[in-house]
């Protein structure tokens, strides 16, 4: 409970400084079109949530998908959904990913848990990423193409409200 409350705690202190903001203009610079969009917020949810745990990215990530959505006028559905598949998928190429990896670096008397967990499990992750990112854009093609391109604005902040999260989550 600790771990998660710190999490949330070092979420929104990222979120409020502007560093997640900057972030994301960075990353979906040159991916405003839909599909790429979802591709470049998979593998990189994927990848951070084997660095850091897949419970800090899902803090970090949701609201601010959330928010980009209300800001683009579209529904966040399938791009949270992506970032869930992501971040599952991503948290098995490292002890660090998910308290299940420890346990088994840790009991499993592995010399480099590091190592050998990237090079045994980064092949299926990353084929694993491209068939979620390929299922997303199938199965919710008609939602996300009949949207507007996604851009991150300056300000991603907008006021949260219940109502308005879950009117674009729907």
């Amino acid at each position: 409970i600790g771990f998660l409350l710190g999490a949330f705690i070092m979420g929104e202190a990222l979120d409020e400084s502007g560093l997640i903001n900057q972030l994301c203009q960075t990353l979906f610079k040159y991916g405003s079109h839909k599909a790429i969009f979802i591709l470049i917020l998979m593998i990189t949810t994927g990848i951070t949530s084997a660095l850091l745990t897949n419970d800090t990215i899902a803090i970090i990530a949701t609201p601010l998908l959330i928010r980009i959505a209300a800001n683009n006028n579209c529904t966040a559905k399938p791009y949270l959904l992506a970032t869930a598949f992501a971040i599952t998928i991503g948290s098995v190429m490292s002890p660090t990913g998910n308290p299940q990896n420890l346990l088994i670096a840790v009991q499993g008397h592995l010399t480099k848990p590091f190592t050998d967990f990237f090079i045994h499990l980064a092949p299926p992750t990353l084929l694993n990423l491209l068939i979620a990112w390929l299922f997303i854009i199938v199965r919710y093609r008609a939602i996300i193409f009949n949207q507007p391109e996604i851009t991150i604005k300056a300000s991603t902040r907008i006021p949260c409200r219940k109502e308005a999260a879950i009117c674009y989550i729907s």
